[in-house]
């Protein structure tokens, strides 16, 4: 019983305050506790992160010295602090039911929040690294990052996020991570102010085409495994980024054609690790040898078929040349004898010295047919 004192008349739902922090009341000043009262206490002062929540989690009021505070599923739905934590660095409020954090602006040396699992649909406070994973986040845009352009980390994975927009402020990023959304396309705008992004995390998500990454120009790490992306003429839209040495595109369908590794190490040389594997000196050699014999191949063939038509066997023409070669040939037997200098040659000579070996061969075939 309280009755008359001037708490009475000054406190703010004094009967409330008193029934919620004074959980096995039964009776007070005067009268029952209802069932009602206590669950009306519990909705005005239950679930908020205020300092008598501080006081009892960590038994003392003394708040200048605490820098981190670990207040994991602590069914916490507000907060509510204000200057007397003026070394608070970190806070980590996973597993909670937040739907905003308005109520931290207050502490100035804030550096690090955590609140992955939460409800979180908007943001109006000043972060260097914002966790908002599994957050049910749709609209990038809502979440007013223009407001903190100091933002050196974000984390985002876990969301229903369809358009990557709404990050023209953070021109200081330099993580981010969009892993498990919805994400289809990348625009024109999504990254265009991330000049100074080191490190990006796209997996999982519903991306065909790597369009508008050149401008991240100091990406170092790209994270696109799990995605939809389908010929390798897309990774080398990434040639542009001098900076990135770790490339992931695990299980995407580009990933599963026979020379996809040995494209990316020919087209991206800048490149040191390939989904989560370091390319050895060794593959980087072979990814060489295999790309110049093939350009030695398209020479060469190229070239007999310039200076000396009719010396490429049938199954070395397309099919429609080769059945109108066959044809061809089939009259000429017919109606006059087959000449020697008219024989085509398929001895199997290594790309590297085909032409010479095949002019070689035809002085040798013209030498034998003068002294017949």
């Amino acid at each position: 019983d309280l009755w008359g004192n001037p708490i009475c008349h000054e406190a703010d739902k004094y009967r409330l305050f008193i029934i919620y922090h004074l959980k096995t009341l039964r009776a007070f000043d005067g009268f029952a506790v209802e069932i009602q009262e206590s669950g009306e206490a519990r909705e005005a002062f239950g679930g908020k992160l205020t300092p008598d929540f501080i006081v009892e989690k960590l038994g003392h009021s003394d708040f200048s010295d605490i820098k981190n505070l670990e207040l994991p599923q602590s069914s916490i739905r507000g907060v509510e602090l204000n200057a007397q934590f003026p070394a608070l660095k970190c806070i980590n409020l996973e597993h909670n039911q937040l739907t905003n954090f308005s109520g931290l602006i207050h502490l100035p040396n804030l550096k690090v929040l955590c609140l992955n699992y939460n409800r979180v649909e908007k943001n109006n406070s000043f972060l260097y690294r914002l966790l908002f994973s599994y957050n049910n986040i749709s609209d990038l845009a809502a979440l007013q990052l223009n407001k903190i352009p100091s933002l050196r980390s974000l984390f985002l994975q876990g969301n229903e996020i369809a358009k990557v927009e709404g990050l023209e402020a953070l021109r200081n990023l330099r993580e981010l991570v969009l892993d498990k959304n919805k994400i289809r396309v990348i625009t024109e705008t999504s990254f265009f102010y991330q000049t100074n992004l080191v490190e990006l995390h796209l997996e999982e998500n519903r991306i065909r085409e790597l369009a508008f990454f050149d401008r991240m120009i100091k990406l170092e790490k790209l994270f696109l495994g799990s995605n939809k992306i389908p010929e390798t003429i897309e990774i080398e839209r990434l040639n542009q980024l001098l900076c990135l040495n770790e490339l992931s595109l695990i299980n995407n369908p580009v990933s599963r054609k026979s020379s996809y590794r040995f494209f990316v190490m020919h087209k991206l040389p800048q490149i040191q690790i390939l989904d989560e594997q370091l390319i050895s000196e060794e593959e980087r050699f072979r990814a060489e040898v295999y790309y110049a014999e093939n350009s030695q191949q398209n020479v060469s063939s190229a070239n007999l078929s310039e200076y000396f038509p009719g010396f490429l066997t049938t199954n070395q023409q397309p099919p429609q040349q080769s059945q109108l070669l066959q044809q061809q040939q089939q009259q000429q037997q017919q109606q006059q004898p087959m000449r020697i200098n008219q024989i085509a040659f398929n001895d199997g000579f290594g790309s590297s010295f085909l032409i010479d070996q095949i002019r070689h061969r035809q002085m040798q075939i013209r030498a034998a047919a003068a002294n017949i």
